[in-house]
């Protein structure tokens, strides 16, 4: 090797390139809408627990609120006042002409993103007849006519449950300490979804399995023309009725 040069060796670095994949994310684990329901109707008498649940995400509001107001005059408290003030805002604008017409005031709420009447699986007169009566007496600033409102106000209610609800189960007409005034009222309100039979009140009759009556007499109307249009109802309607009881 001339001059014993050195020659200077480099060495050979082997360059190989691993092909890139996508990042793994762990998927935020799930349950579908079905299994949710059934978790959420487990919990139909935990109402504490059920509005908690409504602020989670859209999915589990929209899987909580028809369990919530399933049964909203289920105990006779502020929940029933409150219930029949959202009522309110349910019904349409030719209704509540008929209620400014009557100077009964409107609640200034926001549009109701539920249509929550057809909701309604259980009527509960008791209960309904204290919160119509609640809620005549804390809405009004003028408390003149307060019994032609009460009339208004029961006729419109029951007139939008019995035609918007998807099929009432559960009917219990029972009375406590309740006026003489919103007796008559109720029951009146009741009778005249009764007197034809091709109304289309009658679609929310055909699925109840249960008829609770518990009631007695304050004047002959009601024994002679309200219940046997109520009874007439119940009777056409009905066909899958599995308890039945009557105390009067």
């Amino acid at each position: 090797m001339k001059g014993n040069s050195l020659v200077k060796r480099v060495p050979y670095k082997l360059k190989f390139q691993f092909p890139s994949f996508p990042k793994l994310t762990k998927s935020k684990p799930s349950l579908i809408p079905d299994v949710l329901d059934e978790i959420f109707r487990h919990l139909s008498d935990d109402r504490t627990t059920l509005l908690s649940c409504i602020l989670v995400c859209r999915l589990w509001c929209r899987l909580v609120m028809p369990i919530l107001w399933s049964d909203p005059f289920l105990k006779r408290n502020e929940y029933g006042y409150f219930a029949i003030r959202t009522y309110i805002t349910c019904l349409d604008e030719h209704e509540k002409a008929l209620l400014v017409q009557q100077n009964i005031r409107i609640p200034q709420l926001p549009r109701p993103l539920f249509n929550y009447p057809s909701f309604l699986l259980t009527f509960n007169y008791n209960n309904l007849a204290v919160a119509v009566e609640d809620f005549t007496t804390g809405n009004e600033v003028d408390f003149l006519c307060m019994h032609e409102k009460r009339v208004i106000i029961s006729n419109v209610i029951i007139n939008m449950i019995f035609t918007r609800s998807r099929g009432i189960r559960k009917f219990d007409y029972y009375r406590s300490h309740l006026s003489s005034q919103i007796i008559l009222t109720l029951d009146h309100s009741l009778s005249l979804f009764g007197r034809n039979k091709d109304n289309e009140d009658y679609n929310a009759l055909n699925k109840i399995n249960s008829f609770k009556f518990n009631g007695f007499c304050i004047k002959d109307e009601i024994y002679k023309v309200t219940w046997p249009n109520l009874f007439l109802s119940i009777s056409k309607s009905a066909t899958n009725i599995r308890h039945l009881s009557f105390h009067i």
